[in-house]
């Protein structure tokens, strides 16, 4: 989904004098938060208007694994709030 992003982010959680195990683990969680990012794009194209615990209960991943992605998705936005938390839509379509 995201493969540019994923190397952006693989790039930021290490640093240059990091080890070679820790560039390799920070790959591994590059490619863990892609596989989050298109399953929350999924749920949320197929049920809009969920707040980040019901796009949990749809994906089966855990509220923190949800929220810390939402911002990385251009595809979606808030709308609005329920229960205190935002509330998820895809993006409308610009004509």
């Amino acid at each position: 989904m995201n493969a540019p992003a994923d190397s952006l982010f693989a790039h930021l959680r290490t640093r240059t004098t990091d080890p070679a195990t820790s560039r390799r683990a920070a790959r591994r969680a590059a490619g863990a938060a892609s596989d989050h990012r298109s399953r929350i794009l999924d749920a949320i194209r197929a049920t809009p208007g969920m707040t980040p615990r019901e796009i949990a209960g749809k994906t089966g991943l855990d509220f923190y694994q949800v929220s810390r992605r939402l911002s990385e998705i251009p595809e979606i936005e808030p709308r609005g709030e329920r229960d205190g938390c935002r509330i998820w839509f895809p993006k409308a379509v610009q004509p």
